[in-house]
């Protein structure tokens, strides 16, 4: 299975380059709004665990917790996504061919 990834890697490096280029820009433009997304959901999930830190008398605050977990759960999963497609950028390329395939 490997060798057969080299050889679509090569065939699409030399036979068209225009579109090689084209699907890495497509990973890495999806890596940077998966890095925005998982800082917004970062950036929500503090002052929520704050908030229910501070009002843990509150009927609400299991709540809050509850969504801060959440929130910062998805924010990391997407953090790891976003430096998956950084470091690793041919490789979603790849898989963004073999999605397309019947």
């Amino acid at each position: 299975m490997e060798a057969t990834l080299e050889e679509l890697i090569k065939y699409l490096v030399n036979v068209s380059p225009a579109i090689w280029a084209t699907l890495i820009r497509q990973v890495y433009s999806t890596a940077i709004v998966l890095m925005v997304f998982a800082a917004v959901c970062l950036a929500f999930a503090r002052p929520l665990f704050v908030w229910a830190r501070d009002n843990s008398y509150d009927s609400d605050a299991l709540f809050a917790y509850l969504g801060a977990g959440i929130l910062a759960l998805v924010g990391v999963v997407c953090g790891l996504g976003a430096v998956q497609r950084f470091v690793n950028p041919e490789f979603y390329a790849i898989e963004f061919i073999m999605r397309a395939l019947p």
